[in-house]
């Protein structure tokens, strides 16, 4: 059996089961924050490119009515200040082509708010989603540990015991105390602190990779970026400035 490290796509490695096992009833909740980030990133996508059309046409109608203007204006010359029916008309058009550019401009204020409203759902769907994934590392961090400490490789136990003994020096072993260290807690603490040390300095040069061990659906990021950094505070403080937009767009 080759000992390099397994590439496998997350979870689909044979010692995976069990930790799929634990992790199984955590991601519901995370998954639903995911796909509700994702239908408001969609919906956003969308409403995006709504603003961009409106935000066109009603540019394009104010330009047809400078045009129309300039028209009239050379119509009104020619009829020597007396209004004839091309005037009239040309005015008519002009006066459709800003009532248009308006009524353009109506709607992408409207499209904003709706796109402002949904750029909110997605903040506080990547907030909600990045405080689910931290409970969930944490459950796993004590539930890998835990796990880890109940096969603790009896190398480590008695080299633990050898460094005590060292300590002891003539005072005699405490290979046989049992508990251990019951008798000499400061020795305890030595040894403990050493093997934390030689842990943290093998915990230093080692960077494994969660994708490595973790299901793809709870590691991968959301599918925008910029999204998840903001608190519930600034997320409130979007939603009061878009009532008051909204509030402000209903008096006009």
């Amino acid at each position: 059996m080759s000992n390099q490290q397994s590439t496998d796509i997350p979870g689909n490695a044979s010692c995976q089961p069990e930790l799929m096992a634990f992790l199984t009833p955590h991601m519901d909740k995370l998954n639903s924050h995911r796909q509700e980030f994702e239908k408001a990133a969609t919906l956003h996508s969308h409403l995006v490119e709504q603003l961009a059309t409106l935000t066109k046409a009603a540019d394009a109608a104010d330009a047809e009515a400078e045009q129309i203007r300039g028209r009239r204006r050379e119509a009104m010359r020619e009829s020597i200040g007396r209004p004839s029916k091309k005037v009239i008309d040309l005015s008519a058009d002009q006066r459709a082509a800003y009532a248009m550019a308006e009524d353009y401009r109506s709607l992408a204020n409207d499209i904003t708010i709706e796109r402002d409203r949904t750029e909110i759902a997605m903040h506080k769907s990547a907030l909600q989603f990045n405080e689910r994934r931290k409970t969930i590392y944490a459950a796993l961090a004590d539930h890998l540990l835990d796990k880890a400490f109940t096969v603790l490789p009896l190398e480590l136990m008695a080299g633990m015991r050898l460094t005590a003994d060292v300590q002891v020096g003539d005072k005699g072993s405490v290979w046989h105390q049992t508990p251990y260290g019951a008798a000499n807690p400061d020795i305890e603490t030595f040894v403990v602190n050493k093997v934390a040390a030689r842990l943290l300095s093998h915990f230093k040069q080692r960077k494994h990779s969660l994708e490595e061990l973790l299901p793809a659906n709870l590691v991968a990021p959301l599918s925008r970026s910029g999204y998840g950094g903001l608190s519930h505070l600034q997320i409130k403080k979007l939603i009061d400035n878009l009532a008051a937009q909204e509030q402000a767009t209903a008096s006009e």
